[in-house]
């Protein structure tokens, strides 16, 4: 698809876009596959098409890993997907790619567990 009618086409990924530096630059991550995490837990998982320099993010073939409703941290292993989205820069927590990323156990939870 197409995503230059959002305006983060990739001839709009200069270093300086409209005066305001980039904060991030993401071009090399552009058509490769990206973990996102949002302010309050959520996370998804989608094709990066473009960016601008606040940082606003269009993802393609999006899937949601579903939270358990209680714990907003604890995933329940279900997914759903979620098509072409565009991600608001201020609510991203965190990005990076999905190729050589995996999750690890928290070693303080394990410390505190070991101390019981």
């Amino acid at each position: 698809r197409n995503c230059s009618w959002f305006g983060f086409g990739k001839e709009n990924m200069s270093k300086k876009q409209k005066g305001r530096e980039v904060i991030l630059d993401l071009s090399k991550y552009l058509e490769k596959e990206l973990i996102i995490k949002f302010t309050g837990g959520r996370e998804v998982t989608g094709t990066l098409k473009g960016y601008d320099a606040l940082l606003n993010v269009v993802l393609d073939d999006v899937v949601e890993q579903m939270r358990d409703m209680e714990d907003g941290y604890c995933k329940t292993g279900k997914s759903r997907k979620l098509g072409l989205v565009v991600c608001r820069g201020v609510s991203i927590m965190t990005i990076s790619p999905a190729d050589g990323t995996h999750e690890i156990a928290d070693p303080f939870t394990q410390a505190e567990n070991a101390e019981e």
